[in-house]
């Protein structure tokens, strides 16, 4: 299993990562802002791709954390 490097806190720092994938051009000063218009012009069926790859991203992890735990306990 390849080990995820980043480890989001949230769904919402999640989709600000998306956001800034998908409109790289936006200024600090204006990602607040840019992010909450894009969010609420987010298709239902976008946000559910999004939702559905976080929780593979979130499970991913947490499969990493036990095979880390049972690594230490067999050794």
């Amino acid at each position: 299993m390849s080990k995820l490097t980043w480890i989001y806190k949230n769904f919402e720092e999640y989709l600000q990562e998306m956001h800034m994938k998908e409109e790289p051009c936006v200024l600090d000063d204006d990602l607040p802002d840019a992010f909450s218009e894009w969010l609420c012009e987010l298709d239902p069926d976008d946000m559910m791709v999004h939702a559905d790859t976080y929780a593979s991203i979130r499970v991913t992890q947490a499969l990493e954390k036990v095979e880390e735990k049972l690594n230490e306990t067999t050794t």
